[in-house]
């Protein structure tokens, strides 16, 4: 069973490459720490479709990263703070499961190890290597039944204007 509840918080104003998690634990902890770590971040190239690709495997995800530290649980209201740089999504099985953006909570409860699983975003639009699920056939682009002008449908497949974070 799962000791935390997670609450996102939202990052300072402006700020689009940070996170704020706080955990609230529920049990007692040992050592009152919380180890975390997340995939490197998002890269941001200088061409749109080259920015923000999953990496392809885990190792390729994780080389690096500067999204890791450990948090020590306050005493009194045993809560913490994480702020973290946004990971980005990677590959897993060959290529073909694609891993949403999360950080891994590792602590450890009665001289026992358990690591978390935190899902961050859904996933960062547009930016898979492979087709989406969603795509089973050629007939996937017939589900528009009328007529529809070349700008209405880039307004309504456009990319959004924020990152739909899981809550």
């Amino acid at each position: 069973m799962d000791p935390f509840t997670y609450y996102f918080q939202t990052p300072d104003r402006g700020d689009m490459n940070h996170l704020r998690l706080k955990i609230v634990s529920t049990e007692k902890i040992d050592d009152d720490t919380v180890t975390f770590i997340g995939a490197n971040p998002p890269d941001q190239r200088t061409s749109f479709s080259g920015s923000a690709l999953p990496f392809p495997n885990e190792e390729h995800a994780y080389e690096n990263t500067p999204t890791h530290g450990v948090v020590e649980l306050d005493a009194q209201e045993y809560e913490a703070v994480i702020t973290f740089l946004i990971p980005n999504a990677y590959y897993t099985n060959m290529g073909n499961t694609y891993v949403n953006p999360h950080l891994k909570l590792v602590y450890k409860q009665k001289g026992i190890m358990y690591e978390r699983k935190v899902d961050v975003l859904d996933e960062i639009p547009f930016r898979t290597l492979t087709y989406p699920k969603t795509r089973t056939s050629p007939h996937y682009y017939r589900h528009h039944n009328e007529v529809a002008s070349q700008e209405s449908l880039l307004r309504a497949n456009g990319y959004p204007s924020q990152f739909t974070f899981t809550s």
